[in-house]
């Protein structure tokens, strides 16, 4: 009768991260978490990123070596800082003693897109305010639009 050996097996959840469209004034953060769903120790070694576009990204939590008993977890998180409107990729890569899978890989992507701006319109009429009285009021309607992709707060005087 064989006896197996204990071994660490590395899982990460979510296997990958999208940031989808993200407006050039932004940073996000997306987190995964990693687990030893193995019956011995999982030694993690070093997580770095690698891939096409790391500098885009950057490990803002969790990025540390570390030993998980098993089904132990640790949370990485990323931050992406678009660096120009495009495509980036990256991967969080994780070095363990886990011999099946020694290099464990979660695939990064996020779209730079231009930022998020107001763009506040009126309706193109002129008020005619018409004769007035010193010091009498008069209210006429004016429409303001914000056809732009971000809410603009403030007040506006005429």
């Amino acid at each position: 009768v064989g006896v197996q050996k204990a071994k660490p097996k590395i899982t990460a959840s979510p296997p990958y991260l999208e940031f989808g469209q993200v407006p050039m004034n932004q940073t996000p953060t997306l987190s995964t978490t990693i687990k030893n769903e193995g019956d011995a120790d999982l030694i993690i070694s070093n997580i770095y990123l690698g891939g096409s576009n790391p500098t885009a990204f950057v490990i803002t939590a969790g990025g540390q070596p570390s030993t998980l008993n098993p089904q132990a977890t640790q949370t990485v998180t990323i931050q992406f800082t678009p660096p120009n409107i495009g495509n980036f990729s990256t991967g969080i890569m994780v070095a363990s003693n886990d011999p099946d899978t020694p290099l464990a890989g979660i695939a990064v992507t996020a779209e730079a897109m231009e930022e998020a701006k107001p763009d506040i319109s009126d309706t193109d009429r002129t008020l005619d305010f018409g004769r007035n009285m010193l010091g009498v009021w008069q209210t006429l309607p004016l429409s303001v639009k914000n056809t732009g992709s971000k809410t603009q707060i403030g007040r506006a005087h005429v």
